[in-house]
């Protein structure tokens, strides 16, 4: 009998972690073209039509959507939930923001009016990921792309994603599956409606894939318990797609693909022990941009794609293995003051995810 993903979520054995790690590392792969503006053609966007990044942050955002919306409709509560959410995000976030704004912006800056109000006005708006701000004064003046930190942008979206899920939880939508399945196919709907309707170089074209990769998330959860995971499916889906890739039905079987895809292989056995390392994606996330513009001053301001990639994900990772271990892991480790009295389960690896990645090149929206 085909395991229903209700079933294997159930087992508590899951590989969350190392596909957000890889999805994270995957974001800066990406990213490279942009930092040293260098950009050839993609031959994976060339053929399906997505660029790499931009399905990076499509895993996050559709993990994101299932596993936030399965942490609040848990009896712990939604004290628990929220306060869950902002130790995920915050800590790490405003430790980057002040290593930026402390650091990395007087080592690098060559304005002699590093600290005004602009410099306070960066790390304030992302700190509290109310809106995301790219530049530091003098700071990567030179490199093809000044943005500091490019990545920041998916924040502000992902918390106010949250916001829509507690309001969805207080109004009891997440207590009825026939309203919340009603209401959330016609978002969808509307969503790719108006997604489809967006220039290509409008930014919110990429909030709204977003929030609909998201919502297909929240979509899975709430009809986890007849949704079958078999390998057979996938590769059954796997070759509709590549039957159809000149017409325009290769569009909506892509994203079915790529959602089944992400939760076959988060069940896939075998690679579970990697939860026992640590959860460093969100610190990659984090990272990720400033390290590779690290990387193209180290290499003089010339650096091929493939040099920034390795080099800027080396860098990362190291920040984001001390990231874990020194703020989020402590930071995380708090939320059970918020915990309801009587004892639960604990949660399953993978259960308390980070921020999305940045999707393909540096967006301002």
């Amino acid at each position: 009998m085909t395991p229903t993903l209700g079933a294997l979520f159930a087992r508590r054995s899951n590989n969350f972690n190392l596909i957000r790690l890889l999805a994270a590392l995957v974001v800066i792969y990406a990213h490279a073209p942009a930092i040293t503006g260098f950009a050839p053609p993609e031959p994976f966007a060339q053929f399906t039509g997505h660029y790499t990044g931009a399905l990076a942050i499509d895993v996050f955002f559709l993990l994101s959507g299932f596993l936030v919306t399965g942490s609040a409709m848990s009896d712990r509560g939604l004290r628990y939930f929220m306060a869950s959410r902002l130790l995920r995000i915050y800590p790490a976030l405003v430790v980057c923001c002040l290593l930026t704004v402390l650091a990395l912006g007087p080592a690098l800056s060559a304005s002699t009016h590093y600290w005004s109000l602009e410099t306070w006005d960066y790390f304030w708006n992302n700190a509290t990921a109310w809106r995301a701000q790219y530049d530091l004064p003098g700071v990567f003046a030179s490199h093809p792309q000044q943005a500091v930190n490019g990545s920041l942008w998916s924040l502000p979206l992902e918390v106010r994603l949250y916001l829509a899920v507690l309001a969805a939880a207080l109004l009891g939508l997440l207590r009825s599956r026939a309203w919340f399945n009603a209401l959330a196919v016609m978002a969808v709907a509307v969503g790719y409606y108006l997604h489809a309707s967006v220039g290509a170089d409008s930014p919110y074209k990429y909030h709204l894939h977003s929030s609909l990769m998201f919502m297909l998330g929240s979509l899975a959860w709430m009809n986890r318990d007849r949704v079958p995971v078999s390998w057979r499916i996938l590769v059954a889906l796997v070759v509709a797609t590549l039957l159809v890739r000149n017409t325009p039905a290769f569009t909506v079987l892509f994203e079915v693909l790529l959602p089944y895809a992400v939760f076959t292989l988060a069940f896939a056995p075998g690679l579970d022990g990697f939860n026992r390392v640590g959860d460093y994606s969100y610190g990659v996330y984090l990272y990720g941009w400033p390290a590779q513009q690290l990387a193209l001053v180290a290499m003089g301001g010339d650096s091929s794609n493939a040099m920034n990639t390795l080099l800027g994900a080396a860098m990362a990772l190291l920040v984001a293995i001390a990231s874990w271990h020194l703020v989020e892991k402590p930071a995380l480790a708090l939320k059970r003051r918020f915990a309801p009295a009587t004892p639960h389960r604990r949660s399953p690896p993978g259960e308390d995810p980070p921020a999305c990645a940045e999707r393909s090149g540096h967006r301002t929206g």
